[in-house]
C-alpha cells in the first residue's frame, strides 16, 4: 500500500537534507536554510466572509483597505510592482487592482513564494469586486421596481 504524498514528501525533505550531495538536490531557499518545519500561514482579521455584511461601496472599499493594512511591509513587498495596492478611491481602482492581481496569478514568471501572496490577495480583491457588482446590480434592481409600481 502506498504512503500518503505528504509522508512521501517528509521522507525525501529528510533524505535531502541528510545527503543533499549525493543527489545533487540543495535544499537551500533564497539564501536561507530551510528548516522543514510547517510555517502557519498569517491569520488576517478582515476575512471573505465579512464582505457579505457590508451594503455599499463605499463600504467594501474600506474593508478592502483595512485587510490591506494587516499586511506587512515584508508581504507587500514580495507582490510584482504592478500588483501592490495603490489609493483605492473607487470600484474602477479595485477593478484595476483585481486585473493586476488575476494576470500576475496566471503568470507562469512568479516563483512560487511571490505566487502564493499574490493569489492570497487576488482572492480577497477579487471576491470584493464581486460584492461590488451585486451591491451595484441590487441598487439597480431596486430601483427598476420601485419605478415599475
Amino acid at each position: 500500500m502506498s504512503q500518503p504524498f505528504f509522508v512521501s514528501a517528509l521522507c525525501v525533505v529528510s533524505c535531502l537534507r541528510a545527503k543533499p550531495s549525493a543527489t545533487g538536490i540543495s535544499v537551500e531557499r533564497r539564501g536561507r536554510n530551510w528548516s522543514g518545519r510547517y510555517r502557519e500561514p498569517l491569520v488576517r482579521t478582515i476575512t471573505p466572509e465579512r464582505l457579505r455584511a457590508v451594503a455599499s461601496e463605499h463600504d467594501v472599499l474600506g474593508l478592502v483597505r483595512d485587510y490591506l493594512g494587516e499586511w506587512m511591509p515584508e508581504e507587500l513587498a514580495q507582490l510584482p510592482s504592478d500588483c501592490r495596492p495603490g489609493k483605492l478611491r473607487d470600484g474602477d481602482d479595485l477593478s484595476c487592482l483585481a486585473v493586476s492581481l488575476a494576470r500576475a496569478s496566471n503568470s507562469f514568471d512568479l516563483p512560487p513564494d511571490t505566487l502564493g501572496v499574490v493569489e492570497e490577495m487576488d482572492v480577497f480583491v477579487g471576491l470584493a469586486c464581486r460584492r461590488v457588482a451585486e451591491l451595484s446590480h441590487l441598487k439597480y434592481a431596486t430601483s427598476f421596481l420601485r419605478e415599475r409600481a
